[in-house]
């Protein structure tokens, strides 16, 4: 599944060895960028990879600072199918925040459907994104259904 929701980090650029990598970056972006303080400095988040580097926490003007990541997404493939313009590849991890990681949100998991194959003929059989969701110890997770379902309803 490719979760959606606001990105912290831009995947092409920020990557990790693993999935696990990944969801290690995004539990520590939740441990160290909440800001209810607006007069705290800006906290700056290094790769779980070791990679050189560092990017602010992803708060973009107008995104609440208290939002930290609570989803994550990452491309496990040489390649990683996507219906925008970019190449994406291996390693990429994005991290992401959504309003109820319980019910994580995303475009398109499982198999996609004959439909949406004819009108994107390079899409694969089956989406090649991992995603994850952290959520407190004992919630229980349940995917909604991906969005070309809702549309084909």
């Amino acid at each position: 599944a490719g979760y959606d929701g606001h990105a912290f980090t831009w995947g092409m650029s920020f990557r990790t060895a693993s999935a696990q990598e990944c969801c290690d970056a995004c539990r520590a972006h939740a441990k160290i960028c909440p800001r209810d303080d607006k007069n705290a400095p800006i906290p700056q988040f290094f790769a779980a990879s070791g990679q050189s580097g560092s990017t602010a926490c992803g708060h973009e003007s107008g995104v609440p600072e208290t939002f930290v990541c609570n989803a994550w997404v990452f491309c496990p493939e040489p390649m990683c199918w996507s219906s925008d313009i970019h190449n994406h590849t291996f390693g990429e991890c994005w991290l992401k925040h959504q309003d109820d990681p319980s019910r994580p949100r995303s475009p398109s998991n499982g198999a996609y459907p004959h439909h949406y194959r004819r009108e994107h003929t390079t899409a694969p059989e089956l989406v090649q994104w991992m995603s994850g969701v952290i959520v407190p110890e004992g919630t229980v997770v349940l995917p909604g259904e991906a969005a070309w379902v809702k549309a084909s309803a």
